[in-house]
């Protein structure tokens, strides 16, 4: 259950905004409620929470820091309360990623990790080195991008007018995920963020697939992707029901070299 529940929310790491393979940091405020138009938990009456989301390019490389808080309440009257944090840098280059993340369940630690990955001749392969919870390594696919690179990989895709896109991904939490993207919707809103008009919004079905645990669940979420890759909307299920993660505040921010 719990590894379900950390892929579940791994598919919450939004992409970095991008256009014309240009890319944005940001800060993003995003609310939690139930969402009533998918078939949930019967057991689940009330959700509620909040995730922030900090993106800050150091022109060496983009980091990220992400805060989810969420309330379950059930129709017992039990309440769960989720707390997930996770913080990563993935070098600018694309030659290494660290990670860390903790995931908690009213309090009580569920499941952690922390390591980096290193790429090795030339950038095709690339070895996992866990530091928590014990020491270990592990071979990821050829072609495994990190966050960044996959979503400005899948931006290229949308803009190219595909109206499907896959490849190995790693964010810390699935280790060598597949991750699909299949376009269920294109518009052309009236969007403006920061003065500057959004062209285009793509609704999309996200599926993610471990390449390892083969017995895990695909986890799937929907996506509302902005043509500068700012994340609008997103619909999944935590396992203790339909969740819709709306924005409700974004800051776009300038490069901060160190």
């Amino acid at each position: 259950m719990m590894r379900v529940l950390v892929a579940a929310i791994s598919t919450l790491v939004f992409s970095a905004s991008a256009h014309a393979a240009e890319m944005t940091a940001y800060r993003a405020v995003y609310r939690a409620e139930q969402n009533s138009a998918q078939p949930g938990n019967p057991e689940t009456a009330r959700i509620s929470g909040q995730m922030t989301y900090d993106l800050t390019n150091t022109c060496a490389s983009w980091d990220a820091h992400r805060v989810l808080d969420v309330r379950f309440g059930r129709t017992d009257g039990q309440v769960f309360f989720l707390t997930y944090e996770q913080t990563t840098r993935e070098a600018s280059d694309g030659k290494t990623f660290q990670f860390r993340y903790r995931l908690a369940v009213n309090g009580n630690l569920q499941s952690s990790d922390e390591g980096s990955v290193s790429r090795v001749y030339g950038g095709a392969r690339a070895t996992i080195r866990y530091t928590q919870p014990r020491p270990r390594t592990q071979d990821i696919p050829e072609g495994t991008l990190f966050p960044i690179a996959h979503d400005l990989a899948l931006l290229r895709a949308l803009e190219a007018g595909l109206r499907d896109f896959a490849a190995p991904r790693f964010d810390g939490n699935i280790t060598g995920g597949e991750t699909s993207h299949l376009v269920l919707q294109s518009v052309a809103p009236a969007q403006q963020v920061n003065g500057k008009s959004i062209p285009r919004i793509w609704r999309v079905q996200r599926t993610d697939i471990s390449l390892v645990a083969t017995r895990d669940t695909p986890v799937q979420t929907v996506q509302e992707i902005w043509a500068n890759g700012v994340v609008g909307l997103l619909e999944n299920d935590l396992g203790f029901g339909p969740v819709r993660w709306v924005l409700t505040d974004l800051q776009l921010r300038p490069v901060v070299c160190r």
